[in-house]
Parts: structure tokens; sequence; C-alpha cells
């Protein structure tokens, strides 16, 4: 240990510092103090960094906490290192959540040598008492996953904005308050129009449409304007709509082109016999 670790802690906390686990409780001191009393004892613990499991903590050991460390765990996504945030390592192979009475949620940030940084949160659960989880569970409360390729993956949902649109889709997985901009989208969906085209495909005839559309106020397979300003539109499935209209129309055209030209010819004939 160096001098320096060994007078800032006989001086401004009373505290042995260990090299394998240098723990320094919460404390009402000037953070510039705390600082270099940090900054000293890494620095006289320089070399069990690289030791499996090195662990620099910061706080309370049942309240909140700060912790740095190296270590190995497969089921945690090949973790080589951490910085955990109220959560810290335990000699069971487990993971504390600090508590303060009314919380002890949590959040940590690992990354390793495949490149791979995740990003964990743990809320609140009976917060009289400090959580406990194992590598697993902290595992699969990762919200944010960067690739070394750049690829960027997030599991559960996203919001963009200070609040969500339409409160009519609660399992959107991204929702963006305010204007969207892009060179191209692409949907997916399953299903197209080309079914209008089928043989044994009947649409609605002209004059049963206009009953409808006196009646509604909008195209069949259409939502209505009410529809669309409470539950806004679905994109794929509104184009498939819409291409479904247009192709009935067009059939409609085709057919009114064809009773066009049948009476034109009919009239020509009237004229020859005359």
């Amino acid at each position: 240990m160096s001098f320096f670790a060994v007078f800032f802690s006989s001086i401004f906390v009373s505290l042995p510092i260990k090299i394998q686990n240098i723990t320094i409780p919460a404390m009402n001191k000037k953070p510039v103090l705390l600082a270099l009393l940090v900054a000293s004892a890494l620095l006289a613990s320089h070399t069990s960094r690289a030791q499996e499991g090195a662990v620099y903590s910061l706080g309370d050991f049942n309240s909140y906490s700060l912790s740095l460390g190296t270590t190995y765990r497969f089921n945690l996504g090949y973790v080589h290192s951490y910085l955990g945030l109220n959560i810290k390592p335990l000699n069971t192979g487990e993971w504390q959540l600090g508590t303060d009475g009314a919380n002890n949620g949590g959040s940590m940030i690992t990354g390793g040598l495949t490149g791979v940084m995740r990003f964990m949160t743990i809320p609140t659960a009976n917060a009289g008492a400090p959580q406990i989880f194992n590598d697993g569970q902290l595992y699969n409360n990762t919200r944010l996953t960067i690739y070394p390729s750049g690829l960027v993956q997030i599991p559960g949902q996203t919001q963009i904005g200070s609040q969500q649109p339409l409160s009519s889709h609660p399992d959107s997985k991204l929702s963006v308050d305010g204007k969207l901009v892009a060179k191209s989208i692409y949907v997916t969906t399953q299903g197209w129009a080309d079914f209008v085209f089928e043989p044994g495909y009947r649409s609605m005839s002209l004059p049963a449409l206009e009953s409808y559309l006196q009646k509604n106020k909008h195209l069949p397979h259409i939502p209505s304007a009410q529809e669309v300003e409470s539950n806004g539109i679905n994109v794929a499935d509104m184009n498939a709509k819409l291409l479904q209209t247009v192709e009935e129309l067009t059939l409609h055209v085709i057919a009114l082109s064809k009773q066009v030209t049948a009476l034109e010819a009919s009239k020509a004939a009237e004229g020859r016999s005359k």
C-alpha cells in the first residue's frame, strides 16, 4: 500500500484498505479528498487489477454502492469487466443490490474480450431488503447491447420524445413523439391483395358501393376517420387495403369498357342495317 493511501485513509476516513478488495464507506467529505483517496488506493493495488475477480467497491455493504471489477462469467455473456451501480458481487458468486429502505434497484455495464457491451437495469422490488441476483437473472435484465459491428440491440420498448403518441398501442417496440424522416422504409407483411384477380372473386357492385358510401362515408375495407384518429393506421395493412380497392376499381373500369365497346358495336350494327 502506498504512503498516500495510508495517509489519506488515516486522516480522513480511518479505514483499512485491502489489496484484493478495497471498500470505502460513504462519507461526508469533500469530493476532492475522496478522489485522491480512491486514486492512491487504486495505484497502490495496481498489481491486483489483472487478477480474476479483482473488485473495487465504494459504499456501504447493505446500502447503495459503486463497484468496479474483472471476472469471467459465462452466464452473464462472457463478461470480463463490469461497472456496477448499486450492484456488487458476493463471495457466493451472486450479486447484491443495496437498499435505502425505499429503493433497491440498480444497473450494470459489462464488457470484455468479445467487444460486446451490455447495459442492464434492475427495478426496485421489496425495497426493505437488498435484492440478490445470479448471473442468469442479471443477464435477463439486459436492456441494451452494442456489438463490435456497430449493431445496437434493444430487446424491450424504445420511446423517443416526451410521451407515447398513441396510448392504444402499449405493446409498440418503437414510439416516436414527433417527425420521423427516412430515405427508405420497408414494411414486411403477410398477405397481399392479388386475390382480387382470382376467378372466383366477386367485388361489390357499383350500386351497392354507392349505397355503402352514402351510409358510411368511407370506402369498404378502409377505417373511418374516427378510427384513424384514435388508433392510427397499420401501414402495411392499409397499403394492402388501398391496393385491393384500386384493383376492384380496375376490374369495374374493364367491365365498363367492355360494356361501352359492346354498346358501340351494337349501334354500329344498327346503323349498317338501315
